[in-house]
């Protein structure tokens, strides 16, 4: 925890104010929306800026509704600076959050080609890669936590510790490299089967051979002097070494599978 806070305490060194908070960003976003609506370009480029200057100092998790407003903003950006691709996939981005989100009509008109940019990208299938969890804390992308990006529209980065304090927050680009934070490992999918199976097979080769064992001797105890015993010896004998042989079979899976388990572990 104590390492956590120095993180923390570093990662917001260089801000000149000290931190940001979730509402200080939400009402720059709002006050630059507003200059758009007022075909204001110095004002919402200033508030815009304010906005995304201030994430490197954010003490808070932003929630994905201001996330969309990000998202929403930096496509006005690109679209002011007739970038069409960055600014359709940053609207794309706020889709995948609020995807019944249209804007007002007082400010953005309904011939303005800017809605057609704002609904170019199909977002139902949106390509994503897993990246490492974080050893400590825990990853965010837009406002959710989880340990996959989207390949091919921007993201809002923050690394959050256990205790809820922001360790670091970055807007990006899709060609844009994480930030630096100390890796966890990756999970691999076959490691909870693998555990499962040899497990299971640990138990049930056990209990069979247990089963064996009894069944054995039960067979050394047999009185073969009689019909009777002569009768069951034979059953028996065969009893015995199918939970023999069924047994170490098992057990030899478990170990297998247990020890590929700890090599995918280590791996």
């Amino acid at each position: 925890m104590t390492l956590l806070w120095l993180l923390a305490s570093l990662a917001h060194a260089d801000c000149p104010d000290g931190s940001t908070t979730s509402a200080e960003v939400s009402s720059a976003l709002e006050r630059s929306r507003d200059r758009f609506a007022e075909v204001d370009s110095e004002g919402f480029k200033a508030e815009a800026k304010s906005a995304f200057d201030g994430l490197p100092c954010v003490s808070d998790v932003l929630t994905r509704p201001i996330v969309a407003d990000l998202h929403r903003a930096a496509g006005l950006v690109a679209f002011t600076k007739n970038k069409p691709d960055a600014s359709m996939r940053a609207f794309a981005a706020s889709r995948v959050i609020e995807p019944d989100f249209s804007f007002p009509r007082s400010v953005v008109p309904a011939a303005h080609p800017l809605r057609k940019e704002f609904s170019a990208i199909d977002v139902r299938n949106v390509d994503t890669e897993t990246v490492p969890p974080a050893k400590d804390g825990r990853l965010h992308f837009d406002g959710r936590a989880a340990n996959a990006r989207p390949t091919t529209l921007p993201t809002l980065f923050q690394h959050v510790a256990d205790g809820g304090e922001v360790l670091s927050t970055a807007y990006l680009r899709p060609t844009d490299p994480l930030p630096e934070y100390a890796a966890g490992r990756i999970k691999s999918p076959w490691e909870t089967p693998l555990i499962v199976t040899s497990v299971a097979s640990l138990a049930l080769g056990g209990g069979l051979l247990t089963g064996a064992a009894l069944s054995a001797s039960s067979w050394q105890d047999l009185d073969t002097s009689t019909a009777l015993g002569q009768e069951k010896l034979e059953p028996l004998a065969a009893q015995t070494n199918t939970l023999l042989v069924s047994g170490s079979v098992l057990l030899g899976l478990g170990v297998v599978t247990g020890g590929t388990a700890a090599a995918v572990i280590v791996w």
